[in-house]
Order: C-alpha cells, then sequence, then structure tokens
C-alpha cells in the first residue's frame, strides 16, 4: 500500500505547528507501509508568515480563493505522479478541498473549523468572509473524507455536532509527544525531586489560564518553601519581578542549548501546569507523561482526552477558585506515594496512547481498513 502524507504546513520545519507536521510525517515514515510526501515548503512559508499579519486584520489568507487554488494547482500535480492508494491528511483540508485523484482519505486533525471558532475566543474578531470561506471549505473537503481522525472525545463530540459525518468513519486518536529521541524514565530520579517545582509551556499566557496560574502559585509558595514556577514559552510582564518566578520566554527546540535547558526543565519539575481556558489539545501534556511529570490542566476541550484524572494527571475545574485548584496540587504534592505512583502511571500513558509511534499505527490501521473496505 502506497501512502501519501499532506500537512497544514510543510512537515520539513519543525517550527510549524508546533512540531505535528514534522513529528507526525517522521512517525509515518517509520511505520509499516511506503510514503511519499507531497509538500509545498515555498508557499507554506510565505503563507505561515503573512497569515500572521493577515489574522491581525481579521482575514484568513489559507482559506482565499486564490490561495485555494493555487494549493490545489500544487497537489493535484504532485499526486498525480505518485499515484497513492491513500492520502494522509493532517489538518490540510484547505490543501485538498479541490483534489482531482479519486483517492481515499485520511484526515487528522485535533479539532474542526466550526468547532474551533465556536471554542477560541481570540477568533471572534475574524472577519466575516473568512468564517464564510472557512467553514465552506470545511464542509466541501468533509464530503471527499473517508476516514476522520480527530485527536479528543471533544472534538469528535463537537464535529458530529457541527457536521454530517454519516458517509466516513469517526475516531478519536491522540496526537503525540514531539520529541526527537525518547527522553526516556527514571524512577530514582523522579523521586530525587523534592522541591515544589511548577513548569508552565505556552504561547498565549491568557489563553491557558496564566493568571489563574500565578495566583495558585501564591498559595502554594506560602505552603511550601522553596516552590519555583518556571514559565516557557511567553514572557508576560505580569510575570515579572515575582519572587521565585523565573520567565525563561521562548525556547527553541531545534536549538541544542535551548533543547537541553527545556529537558532540563521537564526533569526537574514536580508538575506541569497549564490551566487553559480553551484549547485543543495540547501536545505538552503528552510530553510531560513521557518524562513520568504529571500533567495539570483544566477540564476543558481535548485535555479531558489526555488527562485522566488522578490517574495520569489532574483535571481542575475552569472556574474553581485558586484556593481550590491549588488544594488539589497541594494534597497530591503531599502524599510521596500517591504522587511517585501518579508519575510512573503517567508514563504508561505515554507509551501506551501518548506517543506518534503509538499515533502513527492506528493512522495506518484506518489507511489498511479503507482499501480492505
Amino acid at each position: 500500500m502506497k501512502l501519501a502524507y499532506v500537512g497544514l504546513w510543510s512537515p520539513q520545519n519543525v517550527k510549524y505547528w508546533s512540531g505535528t507536521p514534522y513529528f507526525s510525517y517522521r512517525a509515518l515514515k517509520n511505520g509499516q507501509h511506503e510514503i511519499e510526501l507531497i509538500d509545498t515548503p515555498k508557499l507554506d512559508k510565505f503563507l505561515f508568515y503573512a497569515g500572521k499579519i493577515s489574522r491581525k486584520f481579521g482575514l484568513d489568507l489559507l482559506r482565499e480563493p486564490l490561495i485555494r487554488k493555487a494549493y490545489g494547482y500544487l497537489v493535484n500535480r504532485k499526486v498525480a505522479v505518485v499515484r497513492p492508494d491513500v492520502i494522509i491528511s493532517v489538518g490540510a483540508s484547505h490543501k485538498l478541498c479541490d483534489l482531482e485523484a479519486d483517492c481515499r482519505i485520511v484526515h487528522i486533525a485535533d479539532a474542526l473549523f466550526a468547532s474551533i471558532v465556536s471554542s477560541y475566543s481570540h477568533l471572534s474578531g475574524m472577519s466575516e468572509r473568512s468564517l464564510r470561506l472557512g467553514a465552506a471549505i470545511q464542509k466541501r473537503f468533509l464530503e471527499r473524507v473517508d476516514a476522520l481522525c480527530l485527536s479528543s472525545d471533544w472534538a469528535v463530540e463537537s464535529a458530529q455536532e457541527h457536521y454530517d459525518l454519516a458517509h466516513c468513519r469517526v475516531r478519536m486518536v491522540p496526537l503525540g509527544a514531539n520529541f526527537e529521541i525518547d527522553p526516556g524514565y527514571d524512577p530514582a530520579a523522579r523521586e530525587a525531586v523534592s522541591d515544589l517545582k511548577l513548569l508552565f509551556v505556552g504561547g498565549d499566557w491568557e489563553r491557558k489560564g496564566g493568571p489563574m496560574l500565578l495566583k495558585m502559585f501564591e498559595i502554594l509558595r506560602a505552603r511550601f518553601p522553596g516552590a519555583e514556577l518556571h514559565i516557557v514559552g511567553c514572557e508576560p510582564e505580569s510575570a515579572k519581578g515575582i519572587e521565585d518566578v523565573t520567565v525563561h520566554g521562548y525556547l527553541d527546540k531545534s536549538d541544542p542549548k535551548d533543547a537541553a535547558k527545556l529537558e532540563g526543565l521537564f526533569r526537574h519539575a514536580a508538575f506541569l501546569v497549564v490551566p487553559s481556558r480553551q484549547e485543543a489539545f495540547g501536545i505538552a501534556f503528552c510530553e510531560a507523561c513521557a518524562y513520568g511529570l504529571p500533567p495539570v490542566g483544566t477540564k476543558t476541550g481535548g485535555i479531558k482526552s489526555i488527562i485522566r484524572d488522578g490517574e495520569n494527571g489532574l483535571l481542575l475545574e475552569p472556574e474553581a477558585s485558586a484556593e481550590a485548584q491549588a488544594e488539589r496540587i497541594a494534597a497530591l504534592w503531599s502524599d510521596r506515594d500517591a504522587y511517585l505512583a501518579m508519575c510512573a502511571t503517567a508514563r504508561r500513558h505515554y507509551e501506551t496512547r501518548l506517543s506518534w509511534g503509538a499515533w502513527a499505527a492506528q493512522i495506518e490501521a484506518e489507511a489498511e481498513r479503507l482499501i480492505a473496505d
């Protein structure tokens, strides 16, 4: 069986979409079937940066007709040469909605267009034109999809609420942790973590619950002397100058120095805490599990399919007070046996369902089913 891979952005650049195209393509390359890359790196690079500017004015360039036609022209030419049995689309609805070849399609996403628009408050500024075009492209593309693999139960339920999906198979398949090399798990090193060090990883401080985290940390620091908070991915002014709070800013995983620093933060933290207000998935929670580091998130969006409350991490009530949320962390940290058991369980969840290897095996199985059917 020959597969073709088409990504939202080129998988040749690890910085796109938190590395999702890069790592998903690598996982499929290491799989059981031949896979060909259908890539548009130059157009992707231009639109990636141009789109950052256009979105400030409510315009989503990827949904514009001329852009869609440009992608369609490039992709159709390459698909005609490759002639795959199944196309694996990773967020690439805008590239494949005008596909001419009669190919089976397995589409992967953390959420569909209507789900994202209805859940993410920062998209309320998107123009009526972009909203209309986005809805039309998503609906048109889904009519071509044979298997839809969404990363969370929330994404599946929301998709079924907004779209007619009776013609295709719909499954929940979590995405994986973004690592070049499995960091491994050392129970002794996890036992050696004695101070309550909290780690926050995220680019959007407000949406990912940063202000709430600062309130929680203030409460925890009063109870546990030596507590620390490390912030990665952004530089919020509200967090600067606070005692025992270190703002690291953006750390580039492709830079060896930054990668080593980030790895050290994961290994020496007691919890990854990202109390998001809205979140379609959350790769950082998967990465925490790989280190045996219990993730702490909120019961919102796709987080509920990564963290199983009380097993591999903690799920907080989004509307609970800072005191109530801090108390859940404090209670677990005070019970050493329960904490270490959760560390081991977090690692098992990574190995069985939150790695790219586990994801690729399920995506290949979907492709095989399509050919068998």
